[in-house]
């Protein structure tokens, strides 16, 4: 019987909800990928960014941040400190339409991260490989 192994190839892009980038904040695994992966560039939206920023205070009441006894101001320092390419809403506002329809029914906040992969793929020409539903 013939196994596969993994893949070693690096991603070119990864784009990022809120919910890793407060993981990697908190000290969460995300923090190992975003440090030690070999990915080119991971990107998220300035709405996303700005939802990490309004969960932060929260965080400072999580158990694992309560215990290590880090202070608000040390998260903030760590959210600026990821390698995180934060594109502005002009940049992909001509895909959100399309984002918006194809979301509607999921997490219509979302759309602003389908949108800027929309727009990502029309730019580099890239394709989403098994991403049913999700193509440019």
């Amino acid at each position: 019987m013939e196994t596969s192994k993994a893949s070693a190839k690096s991603a070119d892009r990864v784009i990022v909800d809120a919910n890793p980038i407060i993981s990697a904040v908190i000290g969460g695994k995300a923090r190992e990928i975003f440090l030690t992966s070999r990915v080119v560039e991971f990107a998220t939206t300035a709405f996303t960014w700005q939802e990490a920023l309004e969960y932060l205070p929260d965080m400072v009441h999580k158990p694992k941040v309560r215990r290590a006894g880090i202070p608000l101001s040390e998260l903030y320092t760590t959210l600026v400190a990821l390698p995180l390419v934060v594109y502005e809403l002009e940049f992909y506002k001509g895909k959100m339409a399309a984002a918006q329809s194809r979301m509607e029914k999921r997490d219509p906040d979302d759309a602003h991260l389908l949108a800027l992969a929309l727009k990502l793929i029309s730019v580099h020409h890239v394709t989403l490989s098994g991403a049913k539903g999700l193509s440019a």
